[in-house]
């Protein structure tokens, strides 16, 4: 199937490719520990990932919103809402799916699988992701 174009000009895909490098950063600075930072925020980095996520799609830059959506879902299973990282796997396979990389996809989809597998109150099934990766 492919990617759709965001539809966007030049200039508005290198704005927001700007905007979502920004956001991935600040997600990233909330992973350094420091003196006063003993262990990575993964909670407050999860929105700053999800954010550039977003933006590198509407710039068309679908490898690093694949990339953005993983770093979210991986902070979001070390800050144990798995719901979210099994959303998020999902998201980054379906780039993964549409950029023709039909084995990562599946690897993702088992990893949304298994987020959902985790979450406490089951809200999350893993069947649909199952079904996708197979």
């Amino acid at each position: 199937a492919g990617l759709r174009s965001s539809g966007l000009s030049a200039a508005q895909r290198a704005d927001k490719k700007k905007e979502a490098d920004e956001e991935y950063r600040q997600g990233m600075k909330f992973l350094q520990t420091s003196l006063t930072r003993w262990k990575p925020d993964h909670f407050s980095a999860t929105s700053y990932f999800e954010r550039a996520a977003r933006f590198y799609r509407a710039a068309d830059e679908h490898a690093e919103a694949k990339n953005a959506y993983l770093a979210a879902a991986e902070s979001f299973r070390e800050a144990e809402n798995f719901g979210s990282s099994a959303r998020n796997y999902a998201l980054a396979a379906g780039v993964a799916e549409g950029l023709g990389d039909d084995r990562e996809a599946s690897s993702l989809y088992r990893e949304a699988a298994m987020s959902a597998h985790m979450t406490a109150a089951k809200l999350e099934r893993p069947e649909p992701y199952l079904m996708k990766a197979a």
